[in-house]
């Protein structure tokens, strides 16, 4: 499951977007978000976070969830 969030502020900084997103995230789940899947224009680097781009993901649009160890193997 993912949580998506959209935020086109140009003030604000791409993590500080990210930021938000997964403390949303964690309030709707009360788990802690460890992925996040964003624009390749959009990539920074977040610590405790693993960051993968996807170029269906639109600008300013980051999808927040958890990696599932099981399925994992990147």
């Amino acid at each position: 499951m993912y949580l998506g969030w959209h935020d086109s502020n140009r003030k604000k900084p791409t993590h500080q977007k990210i930021a938000e997103a997964t403390e949303r995230y964690e309030e709707k789940t009360g788990r802690r978000a460890t992925l996040v899947l964003l624009n390749p224009k959009d990539v920074v680097q977040i610590d405790g976070l693993t960051v993968r781009t996807a170029d269906y993901v639109a600008l300013n649009t980051f999808l927040i969830g958890e990696l599932d160890p099981l399925l994992d193997v990147a």
